[in-house]
């Protein structure tokens, strides 16, 4: 009994096709505006102590995207607790009117875009019988939530 010849590769060509037409799917985390925030902590060098009592308040802000500086539209301070410390939040930046970006929420946000995730925020520093200080502390899309530590004397 003779039997016909198969062509075994005939057979398993459906096979090798099914397998070539499957794709591996890589996915990528899109990446999207992150909210900024601002802890302050006011000290003195001479003790190294913090500083209570303190008012701290944003004076401008310049955002990377316009080149400009733009002047707080709020005059509002906040004073620093027992341990020397001011938190500007991303609401509390929004409402300095300094040129964040803002979400629906109304938060201060850092975009990931190479020309939208840098600002550079002024503070001032103030107490009756001392000096007025300001310094500049910059913000990042990658490091949204900065904390600067400010030397204030009265020598200042």
């Amino acid at each position: 009994m003779m039997r016909a010849p198969t062509n075994f590769s005939l057979l398993l060509l459906p096979l090798m096709l099914t397998g070539c037409t499957k794709t591996a799917t890589v996915v990528v985390p899109a990446e999207t505006p992150r909210p900024v925030s601002l802890e302050v902590e006011v000290y003195d060098p001479a003790t190294n102590l913090v500083w209570q009592g303190v008012s701290v308040r944003v004076v401008a802000g310049t955002m990377e995207w316009s080149g400009v500086t733009i002047p707080s539209a709020s005059v509002a301070w906040l004073v620093s607790d027992s341990a020397g410390l001011v938190l500007f939040d991303e609401y509390a930046l929004a409402s300095a009117g300094i040129g964040f970006v803002e979400d629906q929420l109304g938060r201060a946000m850092l975009e990931p875009d190479l020309d939208r995730d840098d600002a550079v925020v002024e503070i001032e520093i103030s107490a009756p019988g001392f000096v007025t200080v300001r310094a500049q502390v910059p913000l990042s899309w990658e490091d949204p939530d900065q904390f600067a530590s400010v030397p204030f004397t009265a020598e200042s």
